[in-house]
C-alpha cells in the first residue's frame, strides 16, 4: 500500500477534497452504494463506501482519554481537578454517660407503736383508817404502794416522744387536801415519774397529771406509791370507799426502740445522686442502658417498697419499681432504660437523679416484735451502660479524630513536572451537629508538601447540614510538583462548654477537598480507542468484491486542537479482536496542531488530506458483512510546551473507501 499525504490549511483543504471526490465518483449515495447490471459491453463503475464521519469535541476527548483528573463543568470549561473526601466522622460528643453506682441506707427513725391499753388499781380507805365514835374520821396521812397490771401491748420501749397520764378519782367520801402518786418501773426499779395533785382531790373529783416519758426506757410493768393527807370528816361506813388510780399513755406513743405491737405505717425517704459528668444536660433520650436496684429490709416487719425516679420517664410515666420484701430479706430489681427520656434536676452542676423510696410497713398484728429506729432499708442503685441517642445542653469540648485517608492522584501524561499556577483549593465541610464546632485538617502531599487548615464550622442538623467553605488560592508550594498522593487527617472538636445545643446519634462531620486548575499544561503522548462502528456496504456481495479492480482510502482530518494528532483505521469482521488482529489497517494519518494565537488558544484549524492505495488483497476485507471499523487517535504530546485547551477545541475526521468495479459478462 502507498500513502500520499497532503498538508493544507482550513481554507483550502476541504475544497480540494470535494473536487477530488467529484472527479472520481460515478455513483455516490449517502446511505451506501449500489451496482448497475448492464448486459454488454463491460465497463468499470466507481463506488464510494463511508468508513467514518465524526467530530470529536474536547469534552468527548476528555471522557475518552479517561484521565479522572481532567474534567469539565456545565459551561464546558475544562480543568485539572483532584477531589478527595475524608471519611464521614460520627459525632458522639456527650452521648455516653459514666456509670453511676451509689448506695444509701434509710433508717426507720421514730416509730409509732400501738397505743397501750390503760391499766388501773384502787386503794381502799378501810386499809388505812378506822371509824370513830359517831363516824368521825380524824386528820391523817397515809401511803400505799401497789402494782399495776402488766401492759399487754408492749414488753419494753425506749420512748422518743410520749407521756404517761396518771389519773386519780376520790371515792373516799372525804376530801383529800394532798395527793401525790409516784410511778416506778418494776424491771429497772427506777422511778418513772411523780404526779402531784397540788390542790388535792375533793369528794368525787377526778384529776389527771402527765408524766413526760421522752428519753426513758420502760418496761410493761409498773407499780405506784400513793401519798394522801386528809383533815378528816364524817363517814357512816368504810365499805366501797377507795381512790381509783389509772395509768394510760397519751396518743401517738413514739419510740426509738421497742418490743411492741406495731401498727401499719408508711415511711418516705429521698436521696439525690449525681452522675460524674462535666456536661450540663438539660434533656436526653436514652438509646441503651440499665438500672438495677438492690433493696435490703433490715426490719422485723414485712414492707412493700417502691423506688421512683421522676427524672427517668417512659411513655409519659416516671420510672417506678415495686417489691414486697419479707423481714431481714434482700430483693433485686432491674429496668431496661432503652427509650427512656432523661431530664436531670434543673440548676444542678452535674446531672442528678432524685431517688424516692416509699416503704409501706405492715403492722405486727397481735404479736409484739422487736423494732428500732436504727432498723433500715438499704438501697444499692446502679445505672450503667448508658448511651444516649440525643442530648440537649452544654457540652464540654470533645475532640473526635479524623482518621488519615490517602488517595492517589492520577496525573495525566505531561503533568509530572508541571506546576499549576492558577490552582485553587476548596475545602467543603458538612456538619450535621447543632453545636459549636471547630475543625483542624492537615493535607499532605507525597513529596513532603503540607498544608494546615483550622477553622470554625457552621452548625447544622441531619436534615439540613451546615456547609462551611474554605478557599485557598496560594498553592504554589503545595503543587510544585503535583503530588502523586494526597493524605488528609485531622480532628473535629464539638462543644465549647458555654453554648447550648443538641447532639444526636446520627450527627456527623464530613467533607471534601478539591484542587482545581484551568487546563494550562504540557501533555505527554496518549491515545484512545473510539467506538467501533459498522460500515455501510449497501448491496455489495461477495461476487461484487471479486469484480473490484482498484481501490483507495480517502481521509481528511481537520484539527482545532493545540495538539498534533494521528489516526489509524482498523477493519475486520470480529469486534472482539478488531484492535489486536485486524484484517486491514490503514494509516497512520497525521495532522499538525491548530493555529495557536497570541492568547495561547487555537485561533484557526489545520487540515490534512490522505489517500492510501489498496491492493486487491486489501479489498477482500469487503467480503465481510457486517464490516466493522475501529479507530485509534493518538496525541504524540507537546514536547514539554505548555498549551491551553478549551471546550471549543475539536478534531474532525472524515474517511471513506473509493473502489472501481468491473461490470459486465466476465469478471
Amino acid at each position: 500500500m502507498e500513502t500520499v499525504t497532503h498538508e493544507c490549511d482550513s481554507r483550502s483543504g476541504r475544497a480540494m477534497q470535494l473536487l477530488a471526490v467529484a472527479a472520481i465518483a460515478v455513483v455516490v449515495t449517502v446511505g451506501g452504494c449500489g451496482l448497475g447490471k448492464p448486459e454488454s459491453p463491460t465497463w468499470d463503475t466507481r463506488l464510494v463506501l463511508p468508513l467514518i464521519s465524526h467530530q470529536y469535541d474536547m469534552l468527548e476527548l476528555v471522557d475518552r482519554i479517561a484521565e479522572d483528573a481532567l474534567t469539565y463543568d456545565s459551561a464546558g470549561l475544562i480543568s485539572f481537578n483532584v477531589e478527595q473526601q475524608f471519611d464521614t466522622v460520627a459525632v458522639n460528643a456527650g452521648l455516653e454517660i459514666s456509670n453511676l453506682s451509689t448506695s444509701f441506707s434509710e433508717q426507720l427513725g421514730e416509730i409509732t407503736i400501738v397505743e397501750p391499753t390503760p391499766v388501773s388499781s384502787a386503794i381502799l380507805l378501810s386499809d388505812h383508817l378506822a371509824l370513830g365514835l359517831g363516824g368521825d374520821i380524824s386528820e391523817a396521812s397515809f401511803t400505799e404502794t401497789k402494782a399495776l397490771p402488766a401492759i399487754a401491748d408492749f414488753e419494753s420501749a425506749t420512748i422518743s416522744s410520749g407521756a404517761l397520764i396518771v389519773s386519780a378519782t376520790n371515792e373516799f367520801g372525804i376530801d383529800l387536801d394532798s395527793v401525790a402518786i409516784a410511778i416506778t418501773d418494776n424491771v429497772s426499779a427506777q422511778q418513772v415519774g411523780l404526779a402531784v395533785f397540788q390542790d388535792g382531790l375533793d369528794i368525787g373529783e377526778t384529776e389527771s397529771k402527765s408524766i413526760n416519758l421522752s428519753g426513758k426506757e420502760i418496761s410493761n410493768t409498773f407499780s405506784y406509791t400513793a401519798y394522801f393527807h386528809t383533815d378528816g370528816g364524817t363517814l357512816f361506813t368504810l365499805a366501797d370507799k377507795e381512790v381509783g388510780v389509772e395509768a394510760a399513755f397519751a396518743d401517738d406513743l413514739i419510740v426509738s426502740s421497742a418490743v411492741a405491737r406495731v401498727p401499719a405505717q408508711n415511711k418516705s425517704y429521698t436521696e439525690t445522686v449525681n452522675f460524674d459528668e462535666n456536661n450540663h444536660i438539660d434533656f436526653a433520650r436514652i438509646k441503651e442502658g440499665s438500672l438495677s436496684v438492690e433493696i435490703t429490709n433490715s426490719t422485723n416487719l414485712t414492707a412493700s417498697v417502691q423506688i421512683a425516679v421522676n427524672q427517668l420517664v417512659s411513655g409519659g410515666e416516671p420510672l417506678v419499681k415495686t417489691a414486697s420484701i419479707a423481714p431481714r430479706q434482700t430483693t433485686h430489681l432491674s429496668e431496661d432504660l432503652a427509650g427512656y427520656e432523661f431530664t436531670p434536676l434543673p440548676g444542678e452542676i452535674q446531672p442528678s437523679l432524685v431517688v424516692t423510696t416509699e416503704a409501706a410497713i405492715a403492722g405486727s398484728g397481735s404479736s409484739a416484735v422487736q423494732i428500732a429506729s436504727t432498723d433500715s432499708f438499704a438501697v444499692i442503685l446502679d445505672v450503667y451502660g448508658i448511651t444516649l441517642s440525643s442530648v440537649e445542653g452544654i457540652i464540654e469540648p470533645s475532640e473526635i479524630s479524623i482518621e488519615p485517608i490517602t488517595e492517589d492522584v492520577e496525573i495525566p501524561d505531561g503533568f509530572e513536572n508541571f506546576s499549576l499556577k492558577e490552582a485553587v483549593m476548596t475545602v467543603e465541610i458538612y456538619s450535621a451537629v447543632d453545636m459549636p464546632a471547630e475543625i483542624s485538617l492537615r493535607i499532605e502531599g507525597s513529596d513532603g508538601q503540607r498544608l494546615d487548615i483550622d477553622d470554625t464550622i457552621c452548625r447544622g442538623n441531619v436534615e439540613n447540614p451546615g456547609l462551611t467553605q474554605i478557599t485557598i488560592t496560594d498553592l504554589t508550594e503545595f503543587l510544585n510538583p503535583i503530588p502523586s498522593q494526597i493524605t488528609i487527617s485531622g480532628t473535629a472538636t464539638v462543644g465549647d462548654g458555654l453554648t447550648a445545643g443538641e447532639v444526636t446519634e446520627n450527627d456527623f462531620v464530613c467533607g471534601e477537598v478539591q484542587i482545581s486548575s484551568p487546563l494550562v499544561m504540557s501533555i505527554g503522548a496518549t491515545d484512545f480507542e473510539a467506538d467501533i462502528t459498522e460500515a455501510d456496504l449497501g448491496d455489495l456481495e461477495d461476487e461484487d468484491v471479486d469484480r473490484l479492480r482498484h481501490g483507495v482510502v480517502e481521509a481528511h482530518l481537520t484539527n482545532h486542537l493545540p495538539l498534533e494528532a494521528s489516526l489509524e483505521l482498523y477493519l475486520g469482521s470480529d469486534t472482539a479482536t478488531l484492535y489486536t488482529s485486524p484484517q486491514l489497517t490503514m494509516g497512520p494519518f497525521s495532522v499538525a496542531s491548530g493555529v495557536i494565537g497570541g492568547t495561547g488558544l487555537v485561533s484557526d484549524t489545520v487540515g490534512s488530506d490522505f489517500t492510501q492505495v489498496l491492493t486487491l488483497d486489501d479489498l477482500q476485507v469487503l467480503k465481510n458483512n457486517p464490516l466493522y471499523v475501529g479507530q485509534v487517535i493518538t496525541f504524540p504530546g507537546t514536547d514539554g510546551q505548555t498549551v491551553r485547551i478549551v471546550s471549543s477545541d475539536y478534531i474532525d475526521i472524515q474517511a471513506y473507501m473509493v473502489v472501481d468495479v468491473r461490470v459486465g459478462e466476465s469478471k
